[in-house]
C-alpha cells in the first residue's frame, strides 16, 4: 500500500469518529505528553491550533497558554508558558 493510500484510509477512519471519541483521544494524548520529561522540563513549548480533521489542540492550548501581550501583530496567536508541574 502506498503512503497516499494509507493517508486516505486514515482520514476516512477519522471522519467516522464521534466528537466525543475525538476529544477523548486528544485528552489521552495530551495527558501522556504532560508526563514526559521533555514537557516537565520545558519553559516554553510550540503548539499549533488544529484543523477540524486533526487531533484537537484547543483544550490543551487553553490549559497551558496565555494570550500574547497587547501591541503584537494581529493574528500572532498564543504563547505557551509552562507552569511548574510541582
Amino acid at each position: 500500500m502506498e503512503k497516499s493510500d494509507i493517508r486516505r484510509k486514515i482520514k476516512a477512519l477519522r471522519t467516522m469518529l464521534s466528537e466525543e471519541d475525538k476529544n477523548s483521544a486528544a485528552e489521552e494524548v495530551f495527558e501522556q505528553l504532560e508526563k514526559t520529561a521533555a514537557f516537565l522540563l520545558a519553559d516554553k513549548i510550540l503548539m499549533y491550533h488544529s484543523l477540524p480533521d486533526e487531533l484537537q489542540t484547543i483544550a490543551f492550548l487553553k490549559k497551558w497558554s496565555s494570550p500574547l501581550e497587547k501591541g503584537r501583530a494581529k493574528g500572532a496567536g498564543w504563547m505557551c508558558r509552562i507552569a511548574a508541574p510541582f
